[in-house]
């Protein structure tokens, strides 16, 4: 005991390129490292060879497979048949104990410790009434429907499967048997354990359990090359992304979606996916209860999607951390944004803007207890901005008619004034050759041109070279019509998200106009909203090139009526300060910034910029 002591502390004291290797194992793989450490120092084994959860292991190969030919497994539904493979991972806690997740179990599930001697028909009878009882626990969090749209989006599907214990996964593969015979379009990479970690399935546990006739479908599957499994899977019983064989990266790299069993995977591979993703779970231990928001006394059985790169709970920290009280009084704790959460913002209706608003900015008053990595609340942050971009979108198709009659025929005197004051900047620099496109014409790319005011005020009266943008469908289609009507030159209008400039190569334009169009973003942070458009402006913007802004006055997100009979509209209000911050970050220098008192009625004061790209 003595020297298995002395050898954890020596690896955990041990510096890789300086940093200490207790800083970077994760929590979720301590288990397997100890037992490495421990088959070292007794048998001077660098690999784990050894089975610690034989007696479940064993169970399981005994058990599932005849309970699947007896009770007729195989010919419940789809739907049905997943919520027992998920029900599933309940089974034997008593046997594999509370090794993982350094978490006790808060529900103890389905304990086989006191069948272990029973007879066989006794056990499967048990066994099978506590595995339906438990499949039919809530389903609070249940994407199945987007499931099955996703998997039915194409012709050639890619599935990469990852397995979790052999309980698991002897119904898991009679459900991909049953899902592969209804839909013709997919493939499946199943990805178990390069060896024997725990309780988890093993790719030789997968081989032998294919050798049953039950999944006879599944290896005619394999024979037509629709099925195949990874020899090379994770080297542990969790999912580290950081450390996956090429094979395995490869594998997802080509894949159309990734489903992952069980909370320990989905814990290490949320937010580091560049794939889209589902998770099932069931809700059990007191961790899981943190990060999720679930009663485990009510064993909710999960399945959620997640975009590329999304988070469906983070906060662990001590610092943020909160309390949840259910209705009976009893009380966890969980962690800043739970899945609960997560879903809630996700089906969050836009009917009612303003709850958005307030929870991003609930959000956003956070940051700063996230300054280690604040990723996964920005990401959560910018979930909701979008919802707000798009009924901002869906506001302007509506409006856009009265819209383009509330702006009149020519531009307000301050508009005029800042429009000759960019021009003068800009001219300098055509002179000095630094801009213009070599016959002393400026171009100019107005960001969210909205009504057709400014578009044929900068190619008639102004004479620039001028193309305008805009997202709303609504507005182009009436800009379209100036083309037609020869009213301004063809090809002055493209729909483009500000975001997403991918229609323009780099170094395009001598001037970005963003007239009361950068406002329609949030400001999330870098890489989001507001950022991103400036950062997608800068890539498109010449050496030397100009950008102006024209933003309402204020702080925060609001939702203003500027009493024109266009309703209330979502704005990011700026300060000066704010506004220098934004730009700084994203490359640019002010070069002239004041306030303007709006000329429209509600609106308050503007504040107005002209930058440089540097």
């Amino acid at each position: 005991m003595e020297r298995i002591k002395y050898n954890v502390n020596y690896l955990l004291d041990f510096k890789i390129n300086g940093i200490l290797v207790k800083n970077i194992i994760w929590n979720q793989e301590f288990v397997n490292i100890l037992a490495n450490i421990i088959n070292y120092t007794l048998f001077g084994k660098i690999e784990c060879n050894f089975d610690t959860h034989k007696i479940y292991n064993d169970l399981a190969k005994k058990v599932v497979p005849e309970l699947i030919k007896r009770k007729s497994i195989d010919k419940l539904d789809i739907q049905e048949l997943f919520k027992i493979a998920i029900a599933s991972g309940t089974s034997g806690l008593d046997l594999k104990g509370a090794h993982s997740a350094a978490s006790l179990h808060s529900h103890n599930g389905i304990p086989l410790n006191n069948y272990l001697n029973q007879p066989l028909n006794d056990i499967i009878e048990y066994y099978y009434n506590e595995l339906i009882n438990i499949s039919n626990s809530p389903t609070s969090v249940f994407h199945w429907k987007k499931f099955i749209e996703i998997i039915s989006s194409k012709d050639n599907f890619n599935l990469v499967f990852f397995t979790d214990d052999n309980f698991e996964t002897s119904f898991d593969l009679l459900f991909l048997q049953k899902l592969m015979e209804k839909f013709s379009n997919i493939s499946v990479t199943i990805i178990p354990k390069n060896g024997r970690y725990g309780n988890d399935t093993s790719y030789s546990d997968i081989i032998s359990i294919l050798s049953l006739d039950i999944y006879k479908k599944l290896k005619t599957y394999i024979k037509m090359e629709r099925i195949s499994i990874c020899k090379n899977g994770p080297r542990m019983g969790a999912v580290n992304l950081l450390k996956l064989s090429n094979e395995v990266v490869d594998l997802i790299e080509k894949s159309d979606l990734v489903l992952i069993k069980g909370c320990r995977a989905h814990e290490l591979t949320q937010g580091g996916l560049n794939k889209p993703s589902f998770t099932s779970m069931i809700v059990l231990r007191n961790i899981t209860e943190m990060e999720t928001g679930f009663d485990a006394r009510e064993t909710p059985l999960l399945f959620f999607y997640l975009d590329p790169g999304e988070y469906a709970y983070f906060g662990l920290q001590k610092n943020v951390i909160r309390q949840k009280e259910f209705p009976d009084g009893k009380k966890i704790m969980v962690t800043f944004s739970t899945l609960e959460d997560h879903n809630n913002r996700v089906e969050m209706k836009m009917d009612d803007p303003q709850k958005i608003i307030d929870e991003v900015n609930y959000l956003l008053s956070n940051k700063n207890q996230f300054n280690n990595n604040s990723t996964p609340l920005l990401k959560e942050a910018n979930l909701l901005a979008e919802k707000l971009l798009l009924i901002t979108k869906k506001t302007y198709d509506k409006i856009c008619a009265s819209y383009t009659g509330a702006r009149g025929k020519e531009p307000h005197n301050v508009d005029k004034k800042w429009f000759n004051q960019l021009l003068d900047y800009a001219n300098e620099r055509v002179k000095a050759g630094q801009l213009g496109d070599g016959q002393d014409k400026i171009t100019l790319l107005d960001v969210g041109t909205g009504s057709e005011r400014d578009i044929k005020y900068m190619t008639n009266v102004l004479g620039l070279k001028a193309i305008g943008i805009d997202i709303s469908d609504g507005f182009i289609k009436k800009l379209k019509e100036l083309e037609s009507k020869g009213e301004i030159p063809k090809g002055s209008i493209l729909k483009a998200d500000m975001r997403d400039l991918s229609i323009f190569q780099d170094n395009s334009f001598d001037i970005l106009r963003y007239n009361a169009s950068l406002l329609h973003l949030p400001v999330i942070g870098k890489g989001y909203m507001a950022d991103l458009a400036l950062r997608e402006g800068y890539r498109v913007l010449k050496n030397n090139g100009l950008i102006y802004i024209s933003v309402k006055r204020g702080e925060g997100l609001k939702i203003i009526d500027t009493k024109e009979d266009l309703g209330g509209r979502i704005y990011q209000l700026y300060t000066e300060a704010t506004l220098e911050k934004l730009l700084k970050r994203n490359s640019f220098s002010i070069l002239k910034i004041s306030m303007e008192e709006s000329t429209r009625p509600n609106e308050g004061n503007l504040v107005i910029l002209i930058a440089e790209k540097i």
